[in-house]
């Protein structure tokens, strides 16, 4: 038993099923058109890794085979696949790949003639134009369109094997016409760090249109993932993107020389064994525009060094500065006390490793100097100092420790548990009780009916009247 299923590319009016019948049969539908072989060939090599079989008729892979050749007129291409390759999990990620590889790549409609069921090509798709043979696109490569310009790359390399191919991919891509709408570049790699790095950002500061680019992301690493990217000298990128607005660099280590850029507005370097004189190019580089910047010096378990003259030296350097993030750094009260005198101009601050004489140093400088929002991670010091620090900082930052969050959650359970309690409503009067009318004036409660009472006024007249209306006299 076999499942069949049937791409092709192009506009059409009218139902999926009648098309695919006047295609299978070979006739004529105006806008459909089926790719060529070496078209799918290149699609499929791409999706399956390589691990198909193309022979002058036909394209085999795990599961699936399809009858294709250029000198055969086809109007649609069919494969067919093995019963086995459904019924399996496996199976179902082979005919995603398919799928992808078709749909994805080169923009054809998918239709299942056994269910009829119709998968429409992606309504962005635009192929890029091509003037020589077709190259198959790696694996990790997502790329964001805007009409047919890409506005977004995105490349990931886990492959060791893969990793000598990245720099070639980058350039082939942004060379590409579809290119000069590029505005963001991300590069992820998780192979150990090696000259190919050096060469993909040589591609991103010689690439034509790297004056228009707005964000460039290298591997920017979180708890969970080793940073593992060399960079090679990234002055020569912020040289040439003029443009670019965020830089967001996670590497093993950065090269950078004193540079003027007059167009960056936020920074994120963060190495995991920082080179000495990083700071002090940092610190000698021109960045009028810089508002945020984050610094992250080495590891959790190994923080780097920061003198606080590096620090004020940098700090003095940056006139737009409004938020700045110490992670991994190696905190002392000296370097505290470098950004209590910026702490006015600061919109926010954040640090990492707080111990008990940074914590006793944070808690007498903000009762000096009041500070702006303020964020502690990885807060190391006694429960009280913690707790002191959450009441100093309140509603204006936050404090990540396991007493301040003990607090939070018993604060959180007891307004939880007041809102549910009963409301006690207060008593009212009872038979004899003396009550007063705004209009009738005073009278005695003769008898209750529910929210009502029998009340006799002074003058002898006696009125029935909601509760509500009278008051204790």
């Amino acid at each position: 038993m076999s499942y069949d299923l049937a791409f092709w590319k192009g506009a059409f009016a009218g139902a999926p099923a009648d098309v695919y019948k006047q295609l299978v049969d070979g006739a004529a539908v105006d806008g459909c058109t089926a790719p060529t072989r070496d078209e799918v060939a290149a699609a499929l090599a791409d999706a399956f890794a390589g691990a198909i079989e193309v022979t002058a008729r036909r394209i085999a892979g795990p599961g699936f085979e399809l009858a294709v050749a250029n000198d055969e007129p086809a109007r649609l291409v069919y494969v067919t696949c093995s019963w086995q390759l459904v019924k399996s999990p496996a199976g179902f990620a082979t005919l995603a790949q398919l799928r992808h590889g078709l749909c994805e790549r080169l923009g054809c409609h998918c239709f299942n003639p056994q269910t009829m069921h119709f998968r429409r090509a992606p309504a962005r798709f635009a192929p890029p134009p091509r003037t020589g043979p077709v190259l198959a696109e790696p694996p990790g490569l997502v790329l964001e369109h805007d009409g047919e310009l890409v506005t977004k790359l995105t490349l990931t390399i886990e492959d060791a094997r893969l990793a000598m191919q990245w720099p070639h991919v980058l350039a082939r891509q942004l060379a590409l016409p579809r290119a000069r709408g590029l505005r963001a570049i991300a590069l992820h790699t998780r192979h150990e760090p090696d000259e190919h790095d050096e060469a993909a950002l040589q591609e991103i500061a010689e690439a034509p249109n790297v004056g228009a680019l707005r964000s460039l992301a290298i591997d920017p690493y979180d708890a969970e993932a080793s940073c593992l990217f060399t960079t090679g000298d990234l002055s020569r990128v912020l040289e040439a993107a003029t443009g670019l607005t965020t830089l967001d660099v996670g590497a093993t280590a950065v090269v950078l020389r004193p540079v003027e850029h007059r167009a960056l507005v936020r920074l994120r370097l963060r190495c995991l064994a920082p080179r000495p004189e990083l700071l002090a190019a940092l610190a000698a580089s021109t960045l009028p525009a810089l508002e945020e910047l984050e610094l992250g010096l080495g590891t959790q378990a190994a923080p780097g060094a920061l003198a606080p003259d590096q620090l004020r030296t940098l700090l003095a350097r940056l006139p737009a500065l409004g938020r700045i993030s110490l992670v991994r750094c190696r905190l002392t009260p000296e370097l505290i006390a470098v950004l209590a005198e910026v702490a006015p101009r600061l919109r926010g601050i954040q640090l990492e490793g707080i111990d008990d004489a940074v914590a006793s140093a944070l808690l007498e400088l903000r009762a000096a100097a009041p500070a702006p929002w303020l964020r502690l991670d990885h807060v190391t010091c006694g429960d009280e100092l913690a707790l002191a620090l959450d009441r100093m900082i309140g509603a204006s930052g936050h404090v990540i420790h396991p007493a301040v969050a003990q607090r939070r959650r018993a604060s959180v359970a007891a307004a939880r548990a007041a809102a549910s309690a009963p409301v006690v409503r207060a008593k009212g009067p009872a038979a004899g009780d003396r009550v007063v009318h705004a209009k009738f004036g005073p009278g005695t409660v003769a008898a209750l009916d529910g929210d009502k009472a029998t009340i006799t006024f002074d003058d002898g007249t006696e009125r029935k009247l909601l509760l509500r209306f009278v008051t204790p006299a």
